[in-house]
């Protein structure tokens, strides 16, 4: 079917646009302050298997939907439903994609026992730490105060604050219904501002060969090598967005797609090994290892203190 075909590849190419910036990845699913509550809820309710338990239990539950559909086929009206929830599960593994990457830092354990704390809060205290580190280096080596490095963070610093103060004088006069795409575009570009600080410092760290890494910590995600998931979160990632694309298709082309949602159903086992290969690969990077439940536990906390902040902005 061609055009079931057109649209798996046309979602999957808008969502590789928007894969490496979570506030683009926001906007294109529109998702409500009920969205993230709903995803934040069920991620709780994973107690067992953490956030390999929530993938997996959405996407079981949408296979035996589809198995339904050859019995009877008025639970099209479902599918919307259904959409949304494996709308989800795509987001948890782009989410978890992120943190691979290091797109998205996983909170400091004693900011976690402060309460949750705004974007903005997190951005500058990570600034103030680099900004003390740099001001030690300069005493310890004046020369290091005319490095490329250093005027370059300097500079984005000055721009994070700008770009700070704008957001606060305007965003008294917007309105209620415009406030969650205001803050978005915000934090897009305080997101950028904040990757380029991360470069230079990494730069700087790199040339006076001092180390970034902190003492593992296991109960730190990012104690963890997660470059290394990264390509099995990708395969996941497409596995997923197929399925949702499906679903898409189905809902508004309806007449005669019931036969390609149902074949759909052969694809349930290789769901099955690819949550149960998750959880290996969590078992092979744990120290000591726990067969994978200690990282899902702690990527399932790190999504949900996420989830949790985007909650606190939409109000």
């Amino acid at each position: 079917m061609q055009g079931l075909i057109k649209r798996i590849r046309g979602d999957l190419f808008d969502i590789k646009e928007k894969w490496d910036n979570p506030f683009e990845l926001e906007q294109h699913f529109s998702f409500t302050r009920e969205d993230f509550e709903e995803m934040a809820t069920g991620l709780r309710e994973s107690v067992e298997e953490g956030v390999v338990e929530y993938k997996r239990g959405i996407l079981l539950s949408v296979f035996s939907f589809l198995e339904s559909l050859k019995y009877d086929s008025r639970g099209f009206d479902k599918m919307p439903r259904y959409t949304h929830a494996i709308t989800f599960a795509l987001y948890t593994a782009l989410l978890q994609r992120l943190y691979g990457l290091a797109i998205l830092k996983p909170r400091n354990p004693r900011s976690t026992e402060e309460g949750i704390k705004t974007p903005e809060q997190e951005d500058e205290e990570g600034m103030k730490q680099i900004l003390q580190d740099i001001q030690t280096l300069v005493k310890q080596d004046p020369k290091y105060r005319i490095h490329p490095a250093v005027k370059n963070i300097l500079m984005q610093v000055q721009i994070y604050k700008r770009e700070l103060e704008n957001m606060k004088n305007l965003l008294p006069n917007i309105l209620p219904e415009k406030k969650a795409s205001f803050y978005a575009n915000f934090r897009n570009t305080f997101n950028t501002i904040s990757h380029k600080i991360q470069e230079h410092y990494h730069a700087l760290l790199t040339e006076v060969q001092r180390p970034e890494k902190e003492e593992f910590n296991p109960d730190n995600l990012s104690s963890y090598q997660l470059k290394e998931t990264v390509p099995f979160f990708v395969k996941q990632i497409l596995n997923i967005s197929e399925i949702r694309s499906a679903f898409l298709f189905a809902q508004e082309e309806r007449y005669k797609t019931r036969e390609a949602l149902i074949q759909l159903v052969l694809k349930r086992e290789d769901f099955i090994t690819l949550f149960a290969r998750e959880m290996g690969m969590y078992s092979l990077h744990e120290k000591p290892s726990k067969e994978g439940l200690h990282l899902s536990s702690l990527f399932t906390t790190e999504i949900i203190n996420y989830l949790e902040r985007q909650i606190a902005f939409l109000g």
